[in-house]
């Protein structure tokens, strides 16, 4: 029984210092046909579409969201930090987006964070 207890608090602090566990969630790689378009379909584009684009600005697909609109690139890979669309949906620049509507949750704010950071790749 102590040898059992013994094994497993073993294997619970190789898992802790190699970092398995914190790294297996970052590593999942974001899709933006997945995980990123649906995003933009549910809360952005009905403001910014091919026949609606405020602000220049086009969600319908990936070659002109990552075009951006009239206030510049909306993404910068691999630097959310630098992204005008982070800026936007965390409201550190105005107006905050979606306009007028409730903000992103944290989960899908993560996922557009994390999405940039991976390189902000198209699929």
């Amino acid at each position: 029984m102590k040898t059992k207890w013994l094994v497993l608090a073993a294997a619970a602090a190789c898992f802790v210092l190699t970092g398995a566990g914190v790294h297996a969630a970052d590593s999942d790689k974001i899709s933006f046909g997945k995980n990123i378009r649906p995003l933009l379909e549910q809360h952005c584009s009905q403001c910014h579409e091919p026949d609606n684009k405020h602000a220049g600005f086009d969600v319908t697909n990936y070659r002109e969201f990552k075009r951006g609109g009239e206030s510049g690139r909306a993404i910068t890979p691999g630097e959310p930090e630098n992204s005008l669309l982070m800026d936007k949906i965390l409201g550190k620049s105005q107006p905050r987006m979606p306009y007028k509507l409730s903000p992103l949750s944290d989960k899908e704010i993560t996922l557009f964070r994390k999405w940039i950071e991976q390189g902000a790749h198209g699929d």
